[in-house]
């Protein structure tokens, strides 16, 4: 059964594994709920407008992929991402429920092991 999914990642290093999980995913990728080519570019926007985006996104899924890089303590948004998944959130009359959280490590140099990126 396919379930509701948001995938958190650093687009910046991730986004081509994000795209694997999706081909991977096969008809289920129609419920992937996050950023695809069609969204609009928030670069030059609020934090609050990106959350609000984010929060569009993310509310009503049931699932949480995590992409596991090399750089993710960079990134601003993991974090708050991860966070509102693990939230019961009510917005108008619908409840999203705590999401389930799977980390999946990218390889760096054809390796896992985190010393291959330097």
């Amino acid at each position: 059964m396919a379930k509701k999914t948001f995938i958190s990642y650093k687009y910046s290093e991730a986004r081509s594994l994000r795209d694997e999980i999706l081909e991977a995913m096969g008809d289920d990728a129609t419920y992937y709920n996050g950023e695809t080519s069609e969204s609009p570019d928030l670069t030059d926007t609020s934090t609050e407008n990106i959350k609000n985006n984010l929060k569009d996104m993310m509310h009503g899924t049931s699932v949480t992929i995590v992409v596991i890089s090399p750089s993710i303590t960079d990134s601003v948004w993991i974090d708050w991402e991860i966070s509102y998944s693990l939230k019961e959130i009510t917005r108008e009359d619908r409840t999203s429920r705590t999401n389930g959280v799977i980390g999946v490590i990218m390889k760096v140099n054809n390796s896992y092991d985190a010393g291959a990126s330097r």
